[in-house]
């Protein structure tokens, strides 16, 4: 916790660095969920996780380190939504539209409830879902939104109902693969 923080404080103050690199998303995605599930195997034997991408590869400049720091929060904040429920569904899928990959995280869990939605990006800030049950300090999400900006672009909740939750990742497309 007391990393998170100190991480978290760098970041906002601008002594975290970014190194953006050009990288085919849909490899290092598939990437780093293999390796998000190694990491949960045994959380993983009642939820079902799939990936689904574009058959075209597409390439971004980002900072892979960032990336995954990203996608591994979304992906443990939806484990943390599903736990416990016989029927757990955890999706990624990338898309991509004129200037940008779309990278979407979907579960079917307890979700977030609607007078929530507004607050999940705000430092410190748990919901009554996670408060008592989970550990951490409300930096996840901030954070993750964060990094998204500095790798130039956008975290958002989508949709959340109660049986589905949506986050979408937007980052910009390297140049050259822009209206292909």
């Amino acid at each position: 916790m007391v990393e998170d923080l100190l991480d978290f404080n760098s970041f906002s103050a601008g002594s975290i660095r970014v190194n953006l690199e050009r990288i085919n998303i849909q490899a290092a995605v598939k990437e780093i969920i293999y390796q998000w599930e190694i990491v949960h195997t045994d959380a993983l034997k009642q939820v079902k996780v799939t990936y689904n991408s574009m058959e075209r590869p597409m390439y971004a400049n980002v900072d892979s380190v960032r990336l995954q720091q990203i996608i591994v929060n979304l992906l443990n904040n939806s484990l943390h939504a599903i736990k416990g429920k016989a029927d757990g569904k955890l999706s990624v899928s990338l898309k991509y539209d004129r200037d940008n990959v779309l990278i979407m995280v979907k579960d079917n869990g307890y979700g977030i409830p609607f007078e929530e939605q507004h607050f999940i990006f705000e430092r410190f800030y748990r919901g009554k879902n996670k408060k008592d049950v989970e550990r951490g300090l409300g930096l996840g999400l901030p954070y993750s939104l964060l990094l998204a900006k500095a790798l130039g672009g956008l975290l958002s909740l989508q949709e959340s109902d109660g049986s589905t939750t949506i986050f979408l990742l937007k980052l910009p497309l390297c140049k050259e693969e822009r209206s292909k």
